[in-house]
């Protein structure tokens, strides 16, 4: 659809499609996922820091907005897969999954939240090993 040539044009419009969501949340959930859902179906035409923001915004919105801790953490497995040492992005991820181990946590979840950390240990295991990528295009953040 529209969405997806506009982002094969244009990557770096991906951050102001994420930033839509999010003033679209504001009117309602169900306004919000069509942004993702029609975010996703172009994800595979933009840049690899691109795909690490949509996966932190879309596991975001899973676990605060649709209260689906599973899901949430398969976005942020997603993000982890993609190739890429991007600090803001990588901040990010972390926040993220520390939140969402206290969700884990506070909900009894024991092997889940276990999961998360595995995820954590991953990517400081990933962070240490790995010298920074070279310098990916940027999405201009609106």
């Amino acid at each position: 659809g529209y969405m997806k040539r506009s982002l094969e044009v244009n990557p770096e419009s991906l951050f102001s499609q994420l930033k839509l969501a999010k003033l679209y949340g504001e009117r309602g959930q169900l306004y919000e996922e069509e942004v993702y859902l029609g975010l996703m179906e172009a994800l595979p035409t933009t840049s690899k820091r691109c795909q690490q923001s949509f996966y932190i915004h879309w596991g975001h919105f899973l676990l605060r907005k649709k209260g689906q801790r599973l899901a949430a953490l398969r976005a942020y497995e997603a993000c982890l897969e993609v190739p890429g040492d991007h600090p803001l992005e990588q901040k990010q991820l972390k926040q993220q999954l520390n939140e969402l181990a206290r969700v884990f946590h506070f909900e009894g979840e024991t092997e889940q939240e276990r999961a998360v950390h595995r995820l954590l240990h991953e990517m400081e295991a990933k962070r240490q090993g790995v010298p920074s990528a070279s310098i990916q295009p940027h999405c201009n953040r609106p």
